[in-house]
């Protein structure tokens, strides 16, 4: 009977003794044997496809769904192309990355995300028709929509070469008299076209007129005050000019009937030709290279209307009236 009672005395002790860390005992270190651990995640998305600017979010499902620990670590693998903060995913530049989200247990998840341009959905040329004599070169500009797609990857073209070709920054020159379609496409196949009629250089404008005193009409002309003035301010210098759309804008006066008769293409080319017969260094990239090309500029640095002469900054006043 004793040794009965001695027995389970000392299954009370040892049932205390088991039993009192978790009465008195606030550590953490019995969390553990009461947690639910994560044993698998998954992704809402495995593969995405964004455009440049574009964000997505990723959800992420836990197995088991009332598991303890659920904080996500997210990872790009190239932050250059593709970024992520709480598995909102946004796009930054054309490419492709890979999305990764990992728990503190080491189980991850990937998602490929693939980003392209921004599509354009709409070119407007800076004219739809435009006139121009042989031998003359004029710039049609292209703006797109929307206005953050890429334009460098527009394509020029001519349906008739023989009587204007353009270049790949849209420049247009005049070949032989007669009428072309230029067209600005891009790799989506969105387009838009300027009708291009190239004249004949004998039917050259007065300013063109004026340069050439041989010409029966010229002389005619010069019956005119505004034609004598042009006779008497054109001088040999203007003719290494003769493919400018006025030559000799830098030695007299433009008429306003002249001005008027340009499209906006010819009259920003033309303003543009007196800054660069002074040297004027051009931002556009596209305008330097045209110029460049030409035997007589020389390139000096950023030219102001204020260095430019009387005549040269009162043509320009006129001229920016028809841009």
């Amino acid at each position: 009977m004793k040794s009965k009672r001695f027995s389970v005395g000392y299954t009370a002790i040892f049932l205390i003794i088991i039993t009192m860390p978790f009465m008195f005992c606030s550590c953490d270190i019995f969390d553990g044997y009461f947690s639910k651990e994560v044993t698998s995640i998954s992704l809402s998305e495995s593969d995405i496809t964004l455009t440049v600017g574009d964000s997505r979010m990723i959800e992420v499902k836990f197995e088991p769904d009332d598991a303890d620990n659920k904080e996500i670590v997210w990872i790009s693998s190239n932050e250059d192309i593709v970024s992520v903060k709480g598995g909102t995913v946004t796009a930054k530049r054309a490419g492709s990355a890979v999305i990764s989200a990992e728990i503190e247990n080491g189980i991850k998840k990937e998602c490929n995300v693939t980003v392209k341009e921004q599509e354009i959905t709409k070119i407007t040329l800076s004219d739809e028709t435009a006139t121009l004599k042989e031998g003359q070169t004029i710039q049609i500009e292209a703006k797109v929509t929307p206005s953050d797609a890429k334009d460098d990857n527009l394509v020029w073209s001519s349906d008739s070469e023989d009587i204007a070709k353009v270049n790949s920054s849209g420049y247009v020159t005049g070949v032989t008299a007669g009428v072309a379609n230029i067209v600005c496409k891009a790799p989506n196949g969105v387009e838009a076209s300027c009708n291009v009629t190239v004249r004949a250089a004998v039917q050259a404008t007065a300013s063109t007129k004026s340069t050439e005193p041989s010409s029966t009409e010229q002389q005619d002309e010069t019956k005119s005050a505004t034609s004598k003035s042009e006779s008497k301010n054109s001088n040999s210098s203007d003719s290494k000019y003769s493919g400018c759309i006025f030559p000799d804008s830098s030695s007299r006066r433009l008429t306003v009937n002249e001005a008027s008769k340009l499209s906006a293409s010819e009259a920003q080319q033309a303003i543009n030709e007196i800054f660069a017969r002074n040297g004027n260094i051009f931002k556009t990239q596209s305008i330097q290279q045209y110029f460049e090309a030409q035997s007589w500029y020389e390139p000096k640095g950023k030219v102001n209307t204020g260095d430019l002469s009387d005549i040269e900054q009162y043509n320009i006043s006129l001229l920016q009236n028809y841009r």
